[in-house]
């Protein structure tokens, strides 16, 4: 069974409160700056099989590790962008995250896999992005066998900018003396884990640097938090009284 993090296992065990759910704000690291959607994600794994040998006769097998090499280079093309543009979150992207294969040090490998960790943008979807993804792997793989796996899958995140949660948190910032335009973000987030499960507006804002995040030196300033929670509330204030 598919392990859930924490986010999602609680948006599914309370399924039945999400008809209630109109609006959501995710509290990640955008300097206070308004996300209004993130790219989705998709892992995929590829299995390549080969031909065992003793590793004195390389020529007898079929390389599963070499094929896999070939493959991992042509995949390395797909890391600068690759499909439709959007014009806040880019291109989708591919990057190889995870390798493994081998047997013993003195026999040829039938079996390698790769791990590659696919975003994408709302103009693709999923079979679009496993399609591209393909290709490359039967350019690549030479007289070895490649079958590939979707292993998980968040789809892209988008919410309208002139949406009421927007214009609430727009107008919330500017309250604050925060004048910053709606973007997106590159990475995925709990919003698309929501989406899942439940329509609704959803919004990415938050105190921190997110280039700082799951580095030695993470931290959010004490300034901006406090700035955060002004906003939500204000956010809520808005909402509420304007409905």
């Amino acid at each position: 069974s598919a392990c859930l993090v924490g986010s999602e296992m609680c948006i599914r065990d309370r399924a039945k409160l999400l008809d209630r759910v109109d609006y959501s704000v995710f509290g990640e690291p955008t300097d206070l700056t308004p996300l209004i959607g993130n790219r989705g994600r998709c892992e995929i794994e590829i299995e390549v099989r080969g031909r065992p040998a003793h590793a004195s006769t390389p020529s007898k097998g079929v390389n599963a590790i070499s094929a896999a090499s070939r493959i991992v280079a042509g995949l390395s093309r797909l890391e600068k962008g690759f499909g439709r543009r959007h014009r806040l979150m880019g291109r989708n992207t591919a990057a190889v995250t995870m390798i493994s294969g081998g047997l013993k040090s003195n026999v040829v490998p039938d079996r390698c896999s790769i791990t590659v960790d696919v975003r994408t943008v709302p103009e693709t979807d999923l079979e679009d992005a496993v399609k591209s993804v393909g290709k490359t792997v039967s350019r690549y793989a030479g007289s070895a066998k490649a079958s590939l796996s979707v292993k998980s899958y968040l789809p892209p995140a988008w919410t309208d900018e002139n949406s009421r949660l927007v214009k609430s948190a727009v107008k919330a910032l500017r309250s604050l003396g925060i004048v910053r335009r709606p973007s997106a973000l590159k990475a995925t987030t709990d919003f698309s884990r929501l989406l899942k499960y439940h329509r609704a507006e959803g919004l990415i804002l938050g105190p921190g640097d997110l280039s700082l995040a799951h580095t030695f030196r993470e931290e959010v300033p004490v300034k901006e938090l406090i700035l955060a929670a002004r906003a939500y509330a204000l956010i809520v204030e808005d909402i509420l009284t304007s409905s």
